[in-house]
């Protein structure tokens, strides 16, 4: 009888050890799902200036939501509006649309568009009659233009 209670004892001990190994590994906190790593979007940016007429614009484009973020810092005075064209290697200006004078403008390109906003091309501002924008084809001289550069 002294032998078969240390055995249940033993097995006893036994299970009360393995339940509680099982309780802690159910109960253990899930450690987080690591993170994916994600390779970067190229950052697509230019400065527009010009030194005669003091413009001086900042811009950088997202190809993910086809957003152009346009900050215009000097403007020359003008009751003309701002308008924004992209210049690819073909030379052929095609507009984006008007942009602010002043402050933040956040311009949707079109798709067709979307793809001439590469490293190289220009971006250029024309002041022009905002009533009939946008236009077909430049009236003046750009206010200010830069190369796009992607990094």
């Amino acid at each position: 009888p002294a032998t078969v209670r240390a055995w249940r004892s033993a097995a006893i001990g036994s299970g009360l050890v393995a339940a509680s190994l099982a309780a802690v590994l159910f109960f253990r906190p899930v450690p987080p799902a690591p993170e994916i790593a994600r390779t970067p979007q190229p950052l697509v940016l230019a400065q527009l200036d010009d030194a005669k007429s003091g413009a001086l614009l900042a811009a950088n484009y997202d190809p993910r939501h086809g957003a152009l973020r346009i900050r215009a810092i000097a403007m020359p005075e003008s009751p003309l509006a701002p308008e924004l064209w992209i210049i690819p290697s073909d030379g052929v200006a095609r507009s984006l649309g008007l942009v602010a004078a002043r402050g933040v403008s956040t311009l949707t390109v079109a798709v067709p568009h979307r793809k001439l906003l590469h490293d190289g091309a220009t971006l250029a501002i024309t002041m022009e009659p905002a009533a009939s924008a946008p236009h077909a084809a430049p009236s003046a001289p750009p206010v200010a233009a830069g190369k796009i550069s992607t990094i």
